[in-house]
């Protein structure tokens, strides 16, 4: 069985890094008609310029799950590994589980962060 702790602080590795490495934290919409569609930096500096269908509910997404939202995600996930840790007999130190890959918690951390789960 894939090892689903693994996979998901892998997974947890690749967002942080994205993450850290964006635009600084936070993210802002633009407040005028003329930069309607505009997501900045806590620079200032634009970080998305976008027009059309859309563009402001665009906006209005990567602002809510910019940078600063991502490494929360990653920490409770990271969190919820922690907690969840398989002794020498296989058994979830944490919840009993038999087998980490079948904890619900860490099914719904792995598909929050977009980690495939197994079938």
């Amino acid at each position: 069985m894939t090892d689903l702790r693994a996979a998901i602080l892998a997974r947890c590795d690749e967002l942080e890094q994205l993450a850290r490495a964006a635009s600084p934290s936070p993210w802002s919409l633009g407040e005028t008609p003329f930069d309607s569609g505009h997501v900045y930096d806590a620079d200032g500096y634009t970080v998305v310029s976008h027009e059309g269908d859309n563009s402001e509910a665009n906006a209005a997404l990567l602002v809510e799950f910019g940078p600063a939202a991502v490494l929360e995600l990653v920490a409770g996930a990271r969190e919820m590994c922690e907690l969840h840790t398989l002794n020498w007999q296989n058994y979830c130190e944490g919840c009993g589980a038999v087998l980490v890959g079948d904890d619900p918690s860490l099914r719904a951390a792995a598909r929050m962060i977009g980690v495939t789960i197994p079938a």
